[in-house]
């Protein structure tokens, strides 16, 4: 904007003053970039243009038009953010500039390229006119966000454990993962009052997800994302309740962290969640169930997987608040809880009940199955024929249903459903953990006692299936019990069918058939109603390394006559326009840089998301040589910010507060001094000292991940920073 040697504004109502603060700084600013943050009561949204297009930067003299960029500007909120250039900042003094508005009939001046050092915000040209290949074989473009965030699929996860693998696998488990595990439950709710199915999982970015079919029109809603996640491990995929109003809630988030909860705005409504009172922390596979009027339980298992009891933690207030988590299972010391409970349907209060395993050592060594229910809201509890148990309940004084304490097999509950007389239904497996060869067992309390009888027989595990009961003499299984990738998890489901109350099974239909990869974790709806949509699962690729991390959701019910895949669509997604995607799918260093910018005392920043990370955080980098090395700050799969010094090998210099990256966020990567900083939504989250920081190369780096970026910049950086106050207004 700078063509113009003086400016004339007798069409902008408004001039303020703008007080640039440099009298810590030691040194003299040249054509230095400024944040001028804008606020009221302070500047007048009401008097400028929509989008601030009518902002005006001059310099002192009040005549020469500064370079600016406005990154944000919202009337409703009464806030705005703008970069300008300023040509000159003495150091240990003050300046002054001026900001005109008021001016609704002009066009933007904000201009990026102008403003910084680089600017991309991906919309124009190709990316390989901007970037270049710093370091490995990464692949980088520019690509649509409707189309890169829009279409909603699954998460791929894989177990980090090597112990015990399966005996030609290269990992325990591993595959499509959007409706994992046995024990995030319920995923699916049948609501009565509007005829649809609410169904949650975890999304390809391991986002908790919801979406719902609707049962009259036959047709699936769009999903919305609520939160992300802090790390690819789909054991904290979303749980799903439906309160006695019609609130949607779902939790998340846990596996050994703290439970999320959030609440939908509306009753039977999946588009807009409010965030309510986070759960205990140390916690596990929230079960939530409505048993009283106005009261909310959740099951879940409490503390570190290797020393977890199984507890109850209640709200009668929506969510908002909880009340004294209790023990409802404690195990011997350094041993856990696994359990599967569910609920009734009728007249408050409702029963629930709950089966369990434990586990004695290593994740594999998991024995025995337990049984126990409660009558008055999870309050007291009760074995299977009346008698009241003391709590916590322990091994010697639970209700053992199948006794399994032999080496080198292990038991995995899978469901836990009702027939209609109430009675409890349980579908298990019976594991070889060394072959991973396993028989699927059928348990059933009746007034004559427990029975057990074998349902059929799989080759792993973690083969997830379903229990479906539709009468007394139709029993429904729906597991993968036929092998599609063998020695992995999944597979083909089958259908299975007793007419005589889970003593005898059928193979009564092949469900899936000639499939390339494995479909897995099978989950019932709750309160199903409808033979359209009865359960639903995952389906990808079960082997690691995969040919393909993509993630259907399919679902199913008697009355089709196939399954049918979910393709479903984001309610509304984050950013338009296009961004720049960096990706390595294999596990090779590989870094991208700006073509032809070498700085020191820099900053880069910009709209940053990660994409599903499998391995090694994705980085945005500075200082990068012709070697490749480079110093880089990202987010560990744990969700720890780490600043990195990147030579031949990688050390950590800084670990810092944890914040999720799986969604769009503003990172600032500064290097000044002998400081190297993370800013991101503008605080500052970890920092190191670097005695002699480099001039370099600015980029971004990945290793078997994505990273997506927008609204790239690059400006000058000094340590201490000037800062830009607003000030009152003076006739323009």
């Amino acid at each position: 904007m700078n063509e113009q040697e003086s400016w004339h504004a007798p069409d902008w109502s408004c001039r303020q003053p703008v007080l640039i603060d440099n009298s810590a700084g030691s040194t003299d600013l040249t054509d230095y970039q400024v944040k001028v943050t804008l606020t009221a009561p302070d500047f007048d949204f009401a008097a400028a243009a929509a989008d601030g297009a009518d902002l005006r930067f001059t310099d002192t003299d009040g005549a020469t038009l500064l370079d600016c960029w406005i990154e944000s500007f919202s009337k409703p909120e009464c806030s705005a953010v703008v970069w300008v250039k300023v040509p000159h900042i003495p150091a240990a003094s003050t300046k002054t500039i001026h900001l005109f508005s008021g001016n609704t009939r002009v066009a933007s001046a904000s201009d990026g390229e102008r403003t910084f050092e680089f600017f991309d915000d991906c919309e124009t040209g190709s990316a390989d006119d901007r970037w270049e290949v710093a370091l490995g074989s990464p692949t980088f473009s520019y690509v649509n966000c409707e189309e890169e965030f829009s279409p909603i699929s699954g998460i791929w996860h894989i177990s980090d454990c090597t112990r015990r693998l399966s005996p030609t696998a290269a990992t325990v488990y591993g595959g499509a993962h959007a409706t994992y595990c046995a024990w995030t439950r319920p995923m699916a709710v049948y609501a009565p009052d509007v005829d649809k199915t609410f169904f949650a999982f975890g999304d390809r970015f391991n986002s908790p997800a919801v979406s719902f079919y609707d049962h009259r029109t036959c047709t699936l809603g769009p999903a919305t994302v609520i939160d992300a996640n802090t790390d690819i491990d789909a054991h904290r995929n979303p749980h799903i309740l439906i309160d006695e109003h019609g609130y949607v809630y779902l939790f998340y988030g846990s596996h050994c962290t703290p439970t999320l909860v959030k609440k939908s705005l509306r009753p039977w409504d999946c588009s807009e969640f409010q965030d309510m009172a986070t759960i205990t922390n140390d916690s596990s596979y929230p079960q939530p169930w409505q048993l009283r009027p106005g009261e909310i339980t959740v099951l879940y298992r409490a503390r570190q997987t290797h020393d977890a009891a199984q507890s109850s933690i209640k709200s009668s207030d929506g969510g908002q608040s909880w009340q004294q988590a209790v023990d409802i299972v404690t195990p011997r010391p350094e041993n856990g809880v696994y359990a599967v409970s569910i609920a009734e349907n009728g007249p408050y209060p409702r029963k629930v009940h709950m089966a369990w395993s434990l586990t004695r050592g290593d994740w594999w060594q998991r024995y025995h199955i337990f049984y126990a229910y409660s009558d008055d809201g999870a309050v007291t509890w009760r074995n299977s024929d009346g008698t009241p148990c003391e709590l916590p309940i322990t091994e010697s004084t639970s209700e053992m249903i199948f006794e399994s304490d032999i080496p080198d097999r292990g038991v995995w509950l899978n469901d836990i459903q009702l027939d209609p007389q109430g009675n409890p239904c349980i579908l298990f497996i019976d594991g070889h953990t060394v072959t991973y060869g396993c028989i699927w067992n059928f348990a059933r309390h009746t007034p004559d006692g427990w029975s057990i009888h074998e349902i059929a027989r799989s080759d792993h595990m973690f083969d997830g299936g379903s229990i479906v009961i539709l009468a007394d003499d139709d029993f429904r299984v729906y597991a993968p019990t036929t092998i599609s990738q063998p020695y992995e998890d999944g597979g083909e489901i089958e259908e299975w069918q007793s007419t005589d109350g889970g003593q005898t099974w059928t193979n009564t239909k092949h469900v899936t058939t000639g499939s390339t990869y494995s479909h897995n974790h099978v989950k019932t709806v709750f309160n199903h109603a409808s033979g359209d949509f009865r359960v639903f699962w995952s389906y990808g690729d079960a082997k690691n390394p995969p040919e393909t991390r993509h993630v259907d959701l399919y679902y199913y019910g008697e009355d089709q006559p196939q399954p049918q895949k979910m393709d479903l669509h984001a309610a509304s997604i984050e950013r338009t326009g296009r961004c720049l995607k960096l990706t390595q799918d294999e596990t090779i260093p590989s870094a991208i840089k700006i073509s032809g910018l070498q700085l020191h005392d820099v900053a880069l920043s910009a709209r940053v998301r990660t994409g599903v990370r499998y391995i090694y955080p994705p980085m945005v980098c500075l200082g990068i040589n012709d070697a490749g090395h480079f110093y880089g700050v990202g987010m560990t799969w744990r969700g720890i910010t780490e600043i990195c010094r990147c030579t031949d090998e990688c050390q950590v210099m800084a670990a810092g507060a944890p914040k999720t990256s799986a969604t769009w966020r503003d990172w600032s990567f500064q290097a000044s001094a002998e400081t190297l900083r993370l800013v991101v939504d503008g605080e500052e989250l970890v920092s190191a000292t670097e005695p002699d920081l480099p001039a370099g190369g600015i980029g971004a780096h990945v290793s078997c991940a994505n990273l997506y970026l927008d609204d790239i910049r690059v400006r000058k950086c000094a340590t201490p920073e000037p800062t830009a106050n607003l000030q009152p207004p003076s006739p323009s």
